[in-house]
């Protein structure tokens, strides 16, 4: 994936505006590169801006952003499905997979993240600004961020709801191996598995960095 350097197209699919009757189906989302301005900086795969697309059976792979969400960006109420997707190799500042930001519930279900990286924070996934995914029956396996959160970054706001996901070999240079929330937010965990989960700091696999954050664990380990 590291070898997939696009540089003709700052988002490779748009998906502003779509209901959920925007399927895509089936195919390959690679090499695009998110490095314009405000609005071209973030999904570098695909963008869906107040939109609700079904994704089923995508790969994600080789995409960056110069910003958030190298594979994806789901943003201003974007209520995305996301089934059987995968995303590998993809690269950030902060959510090297995705970004959900500013009131998005988008729902992914049996998705893969693989050694996904993030400059910052968030080597798979960031989940702010008062966002609500709910994350099903998810693997994240490899992933990597230079700060926080090796897999998941949740803050300013943001709730998340987490079942039966697995966390394996992620790592954050900082805090939290797998699991960072920060700032007022909060998260659900439910019969979620954690091993291998590195961090040359505190904190291996969830770290609380704020008295106002919370997390709700139960049958995982």
């Amino acid at each position: 994936a590291n070898d997939l350097m696009g540089d003709n197209s700052y988002q490779v699919v748009t998906a502003n505006g779509t209901d959920n009757t925007a399927i895509l189906d089936g195919f390959t989302i690679t090499a695009g590169w998110a490095n314009g301005g405000p609005f071209l900086s973030a999904g570098g795969g695909l963008v869906s801006v107040q939109g609700s697309p079904m994704l089923t059976n995508l790969s994600f792979l080789g995409n960056r952003a110069s910003l958030n969400g190298g594979g994806m960006s789901c943003d201003f109420s974007c209520d995305a499905v996301l089934i059987g997707v995968s995303f590998s190799g993809n690269h950030a500042s902060r959510g090297g997979a995705i970004n959900i930001e500013e009131t998005s519930e988008p729902t992914l279900t049996a998705v893969r993240f693989s050694n996904n990286t993030a400059t910052s924070s968030g080597g798979a996934v960031i989940i702010t600004l008062d966002s609500d995914p709910s994350i099903t029956n998810t693997s994240f396996v490899g992933n990597t961020a230079n700060i926080s959160a090796g897999a998941v970054l949740i803050n300013r706001g943001a709730e998340a709801t987490l079942t039966n996901t697995s966390f394996y070999s992620n790592q954050a240079n900082s805090f939290g191996g797998a699991i960072s929330v920060q700032g007022t937010s909060q998260t659900y965990i439910h019969n979620s598995m954690f091993s291998g989960n590195t961090t040359s700091g505190t904190w291996p696999s969830i770290a609380m960095e704020e008295i106002t954050t919370s997390a709700v664990i139960s049958y995982s380990y």
